[in-house]
């Protein structure tokens, strides 16, 4: 009857919140990796911000070379 009732609802509950916390888990996994491919990123853009930056100081010593 009424226990039998209530251990099915538990049961499916439970079943339930067990599939919720396996999509919240691998939701979580997700936006770490994308934390990390972020973070690449950046040290990537820096890297190269870095190197423009060296660019631009060679072209200048080169420009300084000409007389307007």
């Amino acid at each position: 009857g009424r226990v039998v009732t209530a251990v099915t609802d538990i049961s499916a509950a439970l079943r339930e919140q067990g599939v919720a916390s396996t999509e919240i888990a691998r939701n979580v996994e997700r936006i770490a990796q994308m934390a990390e491919e972020s973070a690449l990123a950046v040290r990537s853009v820096a890297a190269e911000a870095s190197n423009l930056r060296g660019l631009a100081v060679d072209l200048d010593a080169m420009a300084s070379r000409f007389k307007v």
